[in-house]
């Protein structure tokens, strides 16, 4: 209801307004009716799922379908963005400055008390524990049929960039973008950099919830001129930064609320 309070308000005091800027989600394209993010061609804009997760991912996609009905038909003008998974450096750390996302003991600590009878579960649950041995290592996630975890992220500032360039550019106007960045983690280019980065192991597992998805970029590089900056690399090396209390051009999460 928010959302349409804010375009009746628009259209009825408002109607010059400059943008409308909607953030919605990458949700919106993960089918209800299929288990894990499994897409064997580059995510692009026209995917959108039938069905939806859950209540919030729904709620999005409608707000997303009430700003172009009220461009449409009213003529506000609204630009929408679906947000690939953001990354914020100052949260990309755990506690032994490693990058949380891809070290074992995560998934260990998922599988070391597994009680669940689902034979897949139950393979990946024995795989894991015989492979911990206490020590933190990386891990490259696979796919059952053996495919090495794909997935799509992006850095805020890129994300910031996109948002920048949604206000300014017309071209922008009654449009829905895929908005991603350069953290496209293909595991098994990444995971040998993080151990030569590093200097550690890592452990090959295959995992049951399918993983391998990438958002085409096209709409949003052509129509906007879109050009994101930050890989994994950058988005380390900035992590790193804000940890050593240099300043890297981000305003760390919760920092606002203090």
């Amino acid at each position: 209801m928010g959302t349409l309070n804010i375009l009746e308000c628009i259209r009825e005091f408002n109607p010059n307004i400059h943008r409308l800027v909607y953030a919605c989600t990458e949700a919106i394209y993960w089918e209800l009716t299929e288990k894990g993010r499994l897409f064997n061609e580059l995510i692009t804009e026209d995917m959108v799922a039938k069905y939806h997760h859950m209540p919030y991912f729904l709620t999005k996609w409608i707000g997303e379908e009430l700003c172009m009905t009220y461009h449409h038909q009213y003529g506000v003008p609204s630009t929408v963005f679906r947000f690939t998974t953001v990354i914020e450096p100052s949260e990309y750390l755990n506690e032994d400055g490693l990058p949380k996302q891809f070290v074992f003991s995560n998934i260990y600590n998922r599988y070391k008390n597994y009680k669940g009878d689902d034979p897949a579960e139950l393979e990946t649950a024995d795989a894991v524990k015989r492979l911990w041995d206490g020590q933190e290592k990386f891990i490259l996630k696979r796919n059952l049929d053996g495919r090495p975890y794909k997935e799509h992220f992006t850095d805020v500032r890129d994300i910031v960039q996109g948002l920048v360039l949604g206000i300014e550019k017309d071209a922008a106007v009654g449009e829905e973008f895929t908005l991603g960045g350069n953290g496209i983690f293909k595991y098994e280019e990444v995971i040998p950099y993080l151990c030569e980065r590093y200097q550690m192991d890592y452990v090959d597992v295959k995992l049951p919830q399918p993983l391998y998805f990438e958002f085409d970029l096209s709409k949003i590089k052509t129509l906007l001129d879109f050009e994101p900056q930050h890989d994994l690399a950058s988005i380390l090396d900035a992590a790193e930064a804000i940890r050593r209390g240099e300043d890297a051009g981000i305003i760390p999460t919760g920092v606002r609320w203090t």
